[in-house]
């Protein structure tokens, strides 16, 4: 169930992460739009477990501001 909601959220984070945005076009061009969206996801994943792990908010790598609070 995890992959599958990291798979339809990936949608909206393209939107609204530039970072995440970024790395969707580069991985679709290359290897199609299946292949972006489980690069997106997996990267959320990477970025969800780091973020519990060391309890900090979530800073895109792209921009200087957090998200958190916007």
């Amino acid at each position: 169930y995890l992959r599958w909601i990291l798979i339809e959220v990936c949608t909206h984070a393209v939107r609204g992460s530039c970072h995440l945005g970024q790395l969707y076009q580069r991985v679709k061009t290359k290897h199609g739009t299946a292949a972006a969206r489980v690069a997106v996801a997996r990267s959320m994943l990477i970025a969800i477990f780091h973020m519990l792990s060391t309890d900090q908010p979530y800073r895109d790598p792209r921009q200087s501001v957090s998200l958190v609070g916007v």
